[in-house]
This record gives C-alpha cells, structure tokens and sequence, in this order.
C-alpha cells in the first residue's frame, strides 16, 4: 500500500474517532499506534488540524500516569483555559470518577467498540456544568470527549420530579389492605414499571356495596401515568357503583375529553353485595377476570364491551345500553382475581398459567395466594426486573 494510501486511512480514522462515528476497535488501535509512531510531518500536520478544530472538546491522557497530553480549542473555550495551564496536569483535577457525584453511567457497546459515558457535574476555573463525559480507551493513551448537557440534565431532573409527584398522588389512591367491609378481604401487589404506573384499581365502599375498578392506560410514559391518575381521581371520588353502566359510559366520556385519539384504557368496574352476596360487573376490553370458588370450581368474568377512550358516545353508548350488568353468586372462601396483562401467559397472553395456580390453591387466604402466585411468577426473574407495569389484586370473600 502507498505512503499516500496510508495517510488517507489514518485521517479518516482520525476523524471518526473524533466526531463521535462508529469504527472497528482495531481500526481505533491502529490509529494510536499510528499516532506514535508515524514520523511523517505531513500526516502529523494533519492530525494536529483534524484535532485542534473538532466541534467536539477532547482530551488525550496518558493512562499511566494520568497526565494530560493534549486538548483542543474546544476544550480550552468550555473550561476557561488555555493549553500551557492544562498539559501535565493529572486527568482526575478535572474528572474525578470516584468522587465526584455521578448522575449515571452507561456501560454499553456499540459494534465492536467498547467504550464508557458518563455525565458527571464538572467544575474547573470558572466552568461549571453537567457533562457527558465519553471515555475510550487505547494501549497507553486514554481519548475523552466532553458535552455540555446541563440542560438535558435538568430536564430528566424536573421529569423525574414530575414522575415522583405523580407516583405518590396514585400511591395515596391505594386502597389500605385493612379497609374494613362487611365479608370481604383484600390483599394485593402493584408495581409500576417507572415511577408511575399506567395501571391503576380501587376498592371504594359506598354503603352498602363496596365498588372495585382495575384498569390499564395504554403506554408506559409520563403521559399514560399522568392520565391515569386524573382517571382513577374521577372513578374514585365521583362515580356511584350502584350504577356500572353509568360509571363505564361516564369513564369513556372522561377519558375521550382528556386524553388525544391515541390514548385508551382497559377497564374492569364491579359492586359487591355482601348482603345479596352478589358480585355484579361489567369488562371492557379487559382481560378475563377470575373468579375461583372455594370448591375449585371458577367462573371467567369475560370482555363484553370495546376499549374505553376510542370510540365516541354517538358509537359507546348504544353498544353499552344493550348490553346488560352480568351477575354472579359468591359464597364464603370465593376469590375474585384482578390482574392486568403482565400477568397473562407471555406465550399465549391468556390467564390459563394464573388460572391453575388459583384453582389449585383455593384453600389459601388472599394473603397467602398472592405471595405463592408472585413467588412462582418471578422464580425466573426478580420483581424489580418487570417489562410492564404490574398489578394483582385478590379479594375474599368472607
């Protein structure tokens, strides 16, 4: 290969590195070996250029004595410097790894190309900033290149401020497992995927019923969580249970006012009778719900209306007002199962694997029936390493 050839690869390797764009870890090796031993003025000129003018502040650093060796004009403008204050001067002045506060780091690889980022508040002479710092390294020489992303940072900031105050609005919605109702236990296990949760339920008594909800936002985002607890605020505090169908058509009316076209919501709203010992309920979209008698028996509480939030009343309603509020007899030791979709067979996405362990275990309170169904459903994962949103809620009937 020509002189000439060579040359053309190095600085094309030079610049990839330095911008930021993908190239092999071998190709990278062979540019720092290049960069010692590569005696041509012309090739050293133009390194010197790619390097000094990069878009990008970039540090070189000797890994063994963590010396500075190098930075650009970018770096000397971000940080109030000039090159004779920094050279030599040891790397962790500027980047101390182990005891500056890091916001978070990222090990990750991309192709073949290992490399580390960090952001990390940095503060020297009179800069101080959130910076994401990408390190990469090479035989002797360790490459650093410097972003201010300080307001990427507050950003995250005020959305993880914003998803906390949300998560604790629906936390406080939870129902307490100790609500005192005539013939009827709860226990239950919830667990958003974020900080909030798009699923959401409620156990409310009124009178002489208790009224139930459990319901699944579409999404995961800030949005989904943010619908769900204007949602679950309206259920919760303004609907009369006596009246599903009313609670189903004035949920899907709410829900169209305030959410976009995209956005809807499963929902499963039923009463519980404990003076006609009757659990009166009405699906929408929702998966089969469970009902699994003492004697092992069990009875699915179907879907029999569409999604809430995709159609307007002029479609909804008519649909609702034929069909009737289904009903079904319980008896002492009886479980009604509420559960979202997490908990649906990830092969088949039916109830058939949650069914068995209920029917198969009809003998255990609410308590102990949720601990066994979670103990076997995470046997091969932990409970903080969910997919989805997550919610189980088992009520017995006394």
């Amino acid at each position: 290969m020509e002189a000439t050839d060579v040359t053309t690869i190095f600085i094309t390797e030079i610049i990839d590195l330095l911008q930021g764009q993908e190239a092999s870890a071998q190709a990278k090796v062979a540019v720092v070996e290049d960069l010692a031993l590569e005696s041509s003025k012309t090739l050293q000129d133009s390194f010197a250029s790619i390097f000094e003018h990069s878009p990008i502040a970039t540090l070189i650093v000797e890994r063994k004595t963590d010396e500075i060796l190098w930075v650009n004009q970018k770096f000397c403008s971000m940080f109030f410097t000039t090159s004779d204050e920094i050279l030599y001067t040891k790397s962790i002045e500027l980047i101390d790894y182990s005891k500056l506060k890091e916001y978070y780091k990222i090990v990750g690889k991309r192709s073949e190309n290992p490399y580390d980022t960090y952001v990390i508040e940095l503060k020297f002479n009179k800069a101080s900033f959130w910076g994401e710092v990408r390190v990469q390294n090479h035989k002797n020489l360790q490459i650093a290149t410097i972003t201010n992303v300080t307001e990427r940072v507050n950003a995250i900031k005020n959305l993880r401020e914003t998803y906390q105050k949300i998560e604790e609005i629906q936390h406080n919605f939870l129902p307490h497992k100790d609500l005192n109702f005539p013939k009827l236990k709860f226990d239950y296990f919830y667990k958003a995927l974020s900080y909030s949760s798009g699923d959401m339920f409620t156990v409310v008594p009124q009178n002489e019923i208790c009224g139930i909800t459990i319901a699944d936002m579409s999404g995961h985002d800030l949005t989904a969580s943010y619908l769900m607890a204007k949602f679950i605020t309206f259920i919760r505090t303004s609907q009369d249970f006596r009246y599903l169908k009313e609670v189903i058509k004035n949920a899907n009316e709410f829900l169209l006012k305030i959410s976009d076209s995209d956005d809807f919501s499963t929902i499963f709203v039923a009463s519980f009778s404990p003076e006609e010992m009757i659990l009166r309920y009405l699906n929408a979209g929702h998966p089969n719900q469970l009902l699994v008698r003492k004697d092992k028996s069990f009875v699915r509480l179907k879907a029999s209306l569409p999604l809430i939030g995709t159609f307007k009343g002029n479609i909804f309603n008519p649909i609702l007002n034929q069909q009737n509020v289904e009903e079904v007899k319980v008896s002492s030791g009886d479980k009604i199962i509420l559960f979202t979709d997490f908990f649906l067979a990830p092969e088949s996405s039916d109830e058939e694997i949650l069914l068995k362990m209920c029917v198969e275990n009809s003998h255990l309170n609410c308590t102990e029936l949720k601990d066994y169904i979670l103990q076997k459903w995470f046997e091969k994962s932990s409970a903080e390493e969910i997919d989805d949103d997550a919610t189980l809620l088992i009520l017995e009937i006394q």
